[in-house]
């Protein structure tokens, strides 16, 4: 299968007769399923695939309004490159484009300010703990036990990771204690 779309992409695709379009949420490896990567409880589970699949936040094409978008899987071999939408995603902040693989490890030091964005909602905040490749935060200090997780929650990550002291930029909720994906984090 040819066909690669980085965080961000613009597609569409035809299931079921009907047109969707929306953009690529997460690149998920050959063998992996939605819930190992986060909580999408809108996709069923379903096999691993032994491509590259994608995540993608989409609207029918004929629907308007302020709906929110839905996650889907669809299947790879569907999926077409898209100019720009003809329908609002309300509710749903486009990543920024990435190039190359999503897992792409970056390199950010304690105190630097990041921004990220999880579940829709984008978020900022300061690293204040670095995470070494196959450990969990709690394993270096009890304090980080409430750690909130973008996905992989109890599983301990291949690469250097991160604790990030954060918030929601809207204004909702408070300060807390964040472990988002390294691929998502950018500087601020």
């Amino acid at each position: 299968m040819d066909k690669n779309f980085a965080v961000g992409a613009l597609v569409t695709w035809v299931s079921s007769g009907i047109r969707k379009e929306g953009f690529v949420l997460h690149v998920l490896a050959p063998g992996a399923l939605p819930s190992e990567f986060g909580d999408f409880p809108s996709i069923e589970s379903a096999s691993p695939r032994d491509h590259e699949t994608y995540i993608v936040a989409a609207k029918k094409g004929s629907e308007t309004g302020k709906r929110k978008a839905t996650n889907y899987w669809p299947r790879t071999s569907l999926l077409q490159p898209l100019e720009k939408l003809s329908v609002n995603l309300w509710g749903v902040a486009r990543p920024t484009l990435t190039s190359g693989s999503e897992m792409t490890s970056a390199e950010f030091d304690q105190g630097q300010p990041v921004k990220w964005v999880s579940s829709y909602t984008p978020k900022k905040g300061t690293i204040v703990k670095i995470v070494p490749a196959g450990t969990l935060p709690h394993e270096i200090d009890p304090a980080y036990s409430c750690v909130e997780s973008s996905g992989g929650q109890s599983l301990p990550r291949d690469h250097q990771s991160y604790v990030v002291l954060g918030y929601r930029t809207d204004g909702k909720g408070k300060e807390k204690l964040y472990w988002p994906r390294t691929a998502l984090l950018r500087s601020a």
